[in-house]
């Protein structure tokens, strides 16, 4: 983890995750998605934040084993 950024910014999460930066900075506002400010700039704490969709992720495919359509707008992070 040495050379792993703890914190990124929303648009580097956002590329880094495959997940919309609309997504992220909706989270960060709501204050579901871990993040320090950095001056004016938003950092998000990544490790976390990939927990937290792989935590959802993980509720969200149990809870629809048998609804094969679950859609990826259907997480929430923060157990929303």
């Amino acid at each position: 983890m040495a050379n792993e950024k703890m914190f990124t910014s929303i648009r580097e999460t956002a590329r880094i995750t495959g997940i919309s930066e609309h997504f992220i900075r909706k989270g960060v506002r709501n204050n579901t998605i871990p993040y320090i400010m950095s001056g004016k700039k938003y950092m998000v704490n990544l490790s976390r934040f990939i927990e937290l969709v792989e935590e959802e992720s993980s509720r969200a495919m149990v809870s629809s084993e048998s609804d094969c359509t679950t859609s990826p707008d259907s997480l929430r992070v923060g157990g929303e």
